[in-house]
C-alpha cells in the first residue's frame, strides 16, 4: 500500500461523485458504483448491454479484490436496471 494507515488513505483519496467504468477487452461497457454497508461491499453494475458469463466472473473477481482492500467481510453484487 501506498500510504498504509486508513485514516491517512482517507485524507489524501476521496471517494469519487461519478460512477466507475466497466472496462472489457479495452472498451468502457458499463458503469459502477459500490459502497460498504455493515461490512458488506455491495457493488451495483450497469451495464450497456448484455455482459458474457466471462466479463461477469472477472467483475465478481475485481469486487472480490476491492473488498479486501476495504476490509469487507462479504461481496454483494447486483445488476442495476438504467
Amino acid at each position: 500500500l501506498v500510504v498504509p494507515e486508513r485514516h491517512h488513505q482517507r485524507r489524501l483519496w476521496r471517494a469519487q461523485a461519478g460512477p466507475g467504468a466497466i472496462l472489457a477487452e479495452g472498451e468502457i461497457v458499463g458503469t459502477w458504483r459500490h459502497r460498504m454497508v455493515s461490512g458488506r461491499l455491495h457493488v451495483t453494475l450497469h451495464p450497456f448491454h448484455k455482459l458474457a458469463a466471462k466479463e461477469m466472473n472477472d467483475l465478481a473477481r475485481e469486487a472480490e479484490e476491492i473488498a479486501a482492500l476495504r476490509d469487507a467481510n462479504d461481496v454483494v453484487m447486483t445488476v442495476g436496471a438504467d
